[in-house]
């Protein structure tokens, strides 16, 4: 009995296992013979229909308009002393290398004055003389024995003969030339043995701490350009602030050009020779609204933009201003807290459905309008010589 009806259980097992099998087969063929429909993608068009066209916008905010203008120039020390000879002499020493720095009142090289003290030694025994006989004029005067006229001459004489001393002293100071500012040997053309002819250049010393841009402009800035007016210079990441000290009213004939001269401040990045960008401020204005010029759409000589109204674009004509860069000023048209679309101009007409992408762009400020109109009147920007 035991025996019957484990084989009757052995039996259903394999009846429940064959049906499982079964039902598994069944099921893949009816997979393979009806697949499931794949979903249907819907098309762009029907996803404009519902949603709208993409588009980004920006809340229009006024602010500070910074209208700057860009020139190139190069950086020169203010205070330079170029070292000339005044005498035709042999230079017997040169006591300063380029790169070294010295004060004002030290030697710097020496000619040779043999000559000078020469007559220097002559013209001191010249006035001894002419002091003696002075002097000896007038205690003939007081005896009775010259007149008035021969004191006069003889101390007329006196004072020719000091002035030549004077002279001698000076010239023979000249044979050692001294710095007149602190500064930096920037040029030395002068070695011990060579002859120094008057008005050759022999050394330069220039003061690093007090420099200043030379910047060329053209005659149509001059009346907007004037001495005051502030210039950011950009150099390595950080900026420079500084003011036209001048502007030459004599054009370069070569170029016919304006050198504005830029007093800057102390700054060891900067060297003399080093090329500069300058941003010249042409005006400020306050409450302001700049755009960028994505926003704007160009019809003619018509400017207009696309306001957001709920979910439709509503199509704004605005009169623009001054431009710089890539940010237009608006003169009228719009109004601090308007909705414009700034991204997905060009897809949109008036009354268009719009679907915003980031709506925490409402909210976004605009940066101030103060990158600079690019303008240039030199090459880019580069180093001059090392300066030690």
């Amino acid at each position: 009995m035991v025996s019957l009806m484990k084989r009757t259980k052995g039996k259903a097992r394999m009846l429940l296992w064959i049906g499982l099998i079964v039902a598994g087969i069944g099921l893949v063929a009816y997979r393979i013979a009806f697949p499931k429909p794949e979903p249907r993608t819907p098309s762009v068009a029907a996803i404009r229909a519902e949603k709208g066209l993409p588009v980004r916008v920006r809340t229009v905010t006024s602010g500070t308009w910074e209208l700057r203008r860009s020139y190139y120039g190069q950086v020169a020390a203010s205070a330079t002393q170029e070292v000339t000879a005044v005498l035709r002499e042999r230079i017997l020493r040169v006591l300063v290398e380029e790169g070294q720095r010295v004060r004002a009142g030290q030697p710097l090289l020496v000619l040779e004055s043999t000559e000078q003290a020469a007559n220097l030694g002559a013209d001191r025994a010249a006035v001894e003389e002419a002091r003696r006989d002075y002097r000896r004029a007038k205690v003939l005067f007081q005896e009775g024995g010259l007149s008035r006229a021969d004191v006069d001459k003889a101390y007329v004489r006196l004072r020719a003969e000091e002035a030549k001393l004077a002279a001698s002293r000076s010239t023979l100071g000249q044979t050692t030339v001294r710095a007149a500012v602190d500064g930096v040997v920037a040029v030395r053309d002068a070695e011990p043995g060579e002859v120094a002819e008057p008005g050759k250049l022999l050394l330069s010393v220039l003061d690093p701490s007090r420099l200043e841009a030379q910047i060329p402009l053209p005659s149509s800035e001059l009346g907007q350009v004037r001495p005051g007016t502030e210039v950011a210079f950009s150099l390595e990441g950080r900026t420079l602030n500084g003011r036209v000290k001048r502007v030459n009213p004599k054009a370069d004939p070569a170029t016919g050009l304006f050198t504005a001269v830029v007093a800057l401040p102390p700054d060891r990045g900067v060297r003399p020779g080093v090329f500069l960008e300058g941003q010249f401020l042409i005006r400020r204005k306050e409450g302001v609204i700049a755009l960028p010029s994505t926003v704007f759409l160009r019809e003619g000589d018509q400017m207009a933009v696309y306001l957001v109204s709920g979910d439709r674009a509503v199509r704004r004509p605005v009169k623009v201003g001054e431009g710089q860069g890539d940010t237009l000023e608006v003169l009228s048209g719009l109004a601090p807290g308007d909705a414009v679309v700034e991204e997905g101009v060009g897809t949109l007409s008036d009354g268009a459905k719009l679907w915003i992408q980031d709506p925490a762009s409402r909210d976004r400020t605009p940066s101030p309008a103060t990158s600079p109109e690019p303008r240039s009147s030199r090459p880019a920007e580069g180093e001059g010589a090392p300066w030690a």
